[in-house]
């Protein structure tokens, strides 16, 4: 009877336990609308960038992931920049400075100094009339471009290699663009679309990037 009380008492334990420590990250005033997590100071953690509100406009936090005692125990929180509307968040390096930028599905976002408050703003789209649905190599040439919706159609961004200068390739997509993949393997980006079909069930395509070089897509 005394083993089978000890047993008991072990799993009980066990259950209870939980099956990884548990680190408290940050606090803010509502759930985050967007979060991205990526190695964004190049130091060998994953950090997070996150959009939240912390008792005002929604903004855009940098959570530093810091290697005292080990990755994912202590973090720090920068605020990045109130922007005050819930967007999406992508990140890539989008001026190939060997840190990882911040885009949102507005059209702008912040080139990443290399430190934790060193961020500058720019804009992709000054009249905001496009959504960023993700970011990619799409014409292969090293530099990180984004694609977009915009009136129900899709097109892309070309980046000039800086994240200052873009050159829009419009109506590239005769649907919605969702995200960029490589969905045949030949190491070209493709894009997933979709058409909303007004209640019907929507109908799924894929816009082959056919030469590698953005310029002609089979869709």
């Amino acid at each position: 009877m005394r083993w089978l009380a000890l047993t008991v008492t072990i799993l009980a334990l066990c259950v209870s336990a939980a099956p990884y420590p548990i680190y408290k990250i940050a606090a803010y005033s509502s759930a985050p609308f967007s979060a991205v997590v990526a190695d964004t100071d190049n130091d060998g953690g994953n950090d997070i960038i996150t959009l939240a509100k912390n008792g005002g406009d929604s903004t855009v936090y940098f959570l530093e992931n810091q290697p005292t005692m080990g990755f994912g125990r202590i973090w720090v929180g920068y605020e990045v920049d109130p922007i005050g509307h819930d967007y999406a968040l992508y990140a890539a390096d989008l001026d190939s400075a060997n840190y990882l930028d911040i885009v949102h599905s507005n059209g702008a976002g912040y080139l990443n100094g290399g430190s934790s408050d060193n961020w500058t703003s720019f804009t992709i789209d000054p009249e905001n009339t496009i959504v960023v649905k993700g970011a990619a190599d799409i014409n292969a040439d090293g530099d990180e471009d984004v694609i977009y919706e915009a009136s129900n159609r899709g097109g892309w961004y070309e980046n000039a290699g800086n994240g200052t200068n873009w050159t829009a390739h419009a109506d590239t997509f005769g649907h919605v663009p969702i995200t960029a993949l490589d969905v045949d393997g030949d190491h070209d980006w493709d894009v997933f679309t979709y058409i909303d079909n007004f209640g019907a069930p929507d109908h799924f395509y894929i816009a082959e990037n056919t030469d590698g070089s953005g310029g002609s897509w089979n869709e």
